[in-house]
């Protein structure tokens, strides 16, 4: 399961750098929104909340384990993002992107971190409920 995931990764990369006009050239932004031309995406941020969530989710539900799940989320963050300063959106504007930014990995970084956090904290809460519940006696 690994495997194919990471090598769906790839594949997805290698074919992205394929369908670029502009072979070989990478660019970088610190615009965390998309602002070209006629395109704009404000909701970008709503978009990696939803996106890490879903996948960090997901992997877990596979049967990866926690750490496993979070490092794969993550990793597909930075190959989006390598494909994002490899293919540009006046190209390519249905994959395209406004180039490698840090600031996108961060907040995959966060959300991964803050998703992790609330799952295990309510876990610890229903564990703790579900103890008091039993020492109870009627």
């Amino acid at each position: 399961m690994k495997k194919g995931i990471f090598f769906i990764g790839f594949i997805f990369l290698f074919i992205s750098i394929g369908m670029s006009q502009e072979i070989g050239i990478f660019r970088t932004t610190k615009d965390f929104t998309m602002r070209n031309h006629e395109i704009y995406y404000e909701d970008a941020v709503g978009m990696h909340i939803l996106g890490n969530y879903f996948f960090a989710n997901k992997f877990d539900d596979v049967g990866l384990k926690w750490w496993q799940s979070d490092l794969a989320t993550f990793s597909l963050g930075v190959l989006w993002e390598v494909k994002d300063g490899y293919i540009p959106v006046e190209q390519v504007p249905v994959i395209g992107g406004n180039g490698f930014s840090y600031s996108d990995l961060y907040v995959n970084a966060g959300i991964i971190i803050t998703n992790r956090i609330f799952k295990f904290g309510i876990n610890t809460i229903k564990k703790s409920f579900s103890k008091q519940h039993n020492r109870v006696r009627y």
